[in-house]
């Protein structure tokens, strides 16, 4: 089980960075909590080691 200092970490990077409330955070289950944490921590990882995979179908977009 998930600790409740881990719990609250994972909160405050996901209201951090979604703006999402404390009573949507509570009601999440932890393992929806922690896929939404592990994205934006990979997201935040490639943006500073300035990742650009031509695989990546993320880095294709572009808005018409």
């Amino acid at each position: 089980h998930m600790s409740y200092e881990n719990a609250v970490k994972e909160m405050h990077i996901l209201a951090y960075c979604y703006h999402w409330g404390r009573n949507d955070l509570w009601d999440m289950s932890c393992s929806e909590r922690r896929m939404w944490c592990e994205m934006v921590l990979a997201q935040k990882k490639a943006e500073n080691n300035g990742v650009n995979n031509d695989d990546d179908s993320l880095s294709t977009y572009s808005e018409s």
